[in-house]
């Protein structure tokens, strides 16, 4: 897959994050946003070049881990942008096996576009986080919303899995329509790779094992004897 060339800019954010840095600030800031949206991450030299020298109203902007800088913000919309171009291509793809879907998929793909791509973020700036609106019962759902969901848990499910599993059984667990997709990743959570709950291990009743009359007479006669030698 090719460079993504584009991610949301949300302008009302951007100035309230900005409204305190100078115009020669801001347009370093911007450089760097789009050199990191370019390379996914910024080394020191990077930052240094664009600045000439430390600007901690710049530098506060990015999260430096290992010696690479980058924003949380920009991070997250990338990735958001990213899963909404595979789940689409995923689920275009199923489409295409499957003509019956064809009046679902088309539905799904214009309510998908705009909650995914459109979505206001509620004008929510506490660390730059985002509010993600999603619909979350609806059967079946979309490979990005198993994405997200699988990823929000973060119990090690593999969305792929899950999605292709019950895509082909038509979202049908035994020969029930499942009606809630949330809870059958909690019920994945449980098992083991192969979909098989592990058992636990039986334990047998240990019988005591039976005394040898030889070893009980010999027992016996040594403590008589010590018994008569206290005595």
């Amino acid at each position: 897959m090719s460079k993504d060339p584009a991610v949301l800019f949300y302008t009302s954010d951007f100035l309230t994050g900005t409204m305190t840095m100078s115009d020669d600030h801001v347009g370093k800031y911007i450089r760097l946003l789009c050199l990191q949206h370019q390379k996914g991450v910024l080394s020191k030299e990077d930052m240094m070049f664009i600045c000439k020298a430390y600007v901690k109203d710049v530098f506060d902007k990015f999260v430096e881990k290992g010696g690479q800088y980058y924003n949380i913000r920009l991070r997250e919309e990338a990735e958001k942008r990213q899963l909404y171009s595979e789940s689409r291509s995923h689920n275009r793809s199923n489409y295409n096996k499957n003509k019956k879907l064809e009046k679902y998929h088309m539905k799904n793909i214009c309510k998908s576009y705009v909650q995914h791509m459109e979505n206001e973020n509620e004008d929510v700036n506490r660390d730059d986080s985002i509010v993600v609106k999603r619909s979350s019962k609806s059967i079946p759902p979309t490979f990005e919303e198993v994405t997200l969901y699988c990823k929000e848990r973060g119990k090690g499910i593999n969305p792929r899995d899950f999605y292709n599993h019950y895509e082909a059984n038509g979202w049908i667990r035994g020969k029930t329509k499942i009606k809630d997709w949330q809870a059958c990743v909690r019920t994945w959570e449980g098992k083991t790779p192969m979909g098989i709950a592990p058992k636990a291990p039986v334990k047998l009743m240990e019988h005591p094992k039976p005394i040898d009359p030889v070893e009980r007479d010999a027992v016996a006669k040594l403590i008589s004897a010590t018994t008569r030698g206290i005595k």
